[in-house]
């Protein structure tokens, strides 16, 4: 499990506990979300950037299926969490 993963888990269980710091959680859940999808469209940018006339990537290091698929994993897992904590079902 990704860093990003992590600690999305550790926001929605949190959010989920009956502590008088969900509202505090619930904040650092949406603030998570927002620099989560930053990072993922930066990425996305510099990997447009990054392509060579011939259609050719410059760097290999750029390329990280993994790390994007646990992002968007730590992505959707908070955004559920905030979906059911505005709407009352914790």
């Amino acid at each position: 499990m990704s860093i990003e993963k992590t600690k999305a888990y550790r926001i929605a269980q949190a959010m989920q506990s009956r502590t008088p710091y969900r509202y505090q959680f619930y904040m650092q859940a949406i603030a998570e979300v927002r620099k989560l999808e930053a990072m993922l469209e930066i990425y996305a940018d510099s990997k447009n950037a990054e392509r060579l006339p011939e259609g050719r990537r410059q760097s290999s290091a750029l390329q990280f299926p993994d790390w994007i698929k646990n992002m968007e994993e730590g992505i959707a897992l908070l955004k559920q969490a905030i979906y059911q904590y505005e709407n009352g079902l914790y």
